[in-house]
This record gives structure tokens, sequence and C-alpha cells, in this order.
């Protein structure tokens, strides 16, 4: 009995702690975007480490390139040190950019490559002649950048 009683204090433990991982947003979703729209507003807010690109990602999931941030995320314990995670990788990201001397403006030809029930593949050409490619996501309906790449 006493074991039964422990498991169950232990249990309703983990599941706590497993639920308070994912970060809700506790306003509405706004209103839904052409996806290109929305690819470009989310990597020009990033390029410049505007936060206000934080509620765009899926940080779950997030791919930037060959980096999966999205484990990394996923090991964050607790909500603040995701938070200052979220905060860090933008900041750190539109340094990076930044210090690269390129910018978003020559970006052409945004287009819809390919679209999966709630997965959309955008992809936009640079003049150096490789293409950026980004999928964005509805979930919960929210439109989340959820992966970056190049070709």
């Amino acid at each position: 009995m006493k074991k039964t009683v422990l498991l169950l204090i232990v249990s309703c433990f983990f599941l706590s702690a497993c639920g308070g991982s994912t970060r809700q947003s506790t306003k509405p979703p706004p209103p839904l975007k052409p996806e290109t729209d929305f690819a470009r507003d989310a990597i020009v807010l990033l390029t410049k480490g505007d936060l206000a690109v934080e509620d765009m990602i899926d940080w779950e999931t997030f791919k930037v390139f060959d980096t999966d941030v999205g484990s990394k995320y996923w090991y964050m314990p607790g909500e603040d040190a995701k938070k200052s995670f979220r905060k860090s990788f933008i900041e750190s990201f539109a340094s990076s950019f930044r210090s690269s001397g390129q910018s978003m403006e020559v970006l052409r030809n945004w287009k819809i490559e390919s679209k999966d029930g709630a997965k959309t593949t955008v992809s936009a050409d640079h003049p150096n002649g490789k293409t950026l490619v980004f999928t964005v996501l509805l979930k919960d309906g929210w439109q989340k950048l959820s992966s970056m790449s190049g070709r």
C-alpha cells in the first residue's frame, strides 16, 4: 500500500513537471498571414534581433541549417531558463547576421514550394544563386517558423 501511494505521488510530480515544459501563449493567435509573408516577417525580425519574433518560432522543433535548436531548447530546465535561451538565441543570431554584412532585403522570388496539411515549405532566392528554405507550421491556431535551411 505504501509503495502504491509513493508511486502515485511520484507519478503526479513527474506528470506536472512534464506538463509545465511547453510554453503556451496566453494571448489569442493573430490573424493568419500568407505563409510567404509570415516567413519573411519572421526572418526579418530575427535578423534584427527583435524579440517580437519569439512567438513566431516553434522552439521545440526549430532547426537552423544544421543546428537542432529545438533539442537544446527542450533540455532547458524550466521556463526561466527557456526564456533566457530564447532571448539569447535571438540576440546572438542577429549579432552574427549583422557581422556577416548580409541583408534580407536582397531575397527575391518568395514562393510556396509545398503544402502538406499544417506544414508549408517557403523558399526565397538570394542573388548569389543560393535558395533559403523555411518551414512554417500551423500549431494551435498560431503560425510558427519551424526550420530554416539553404541549398
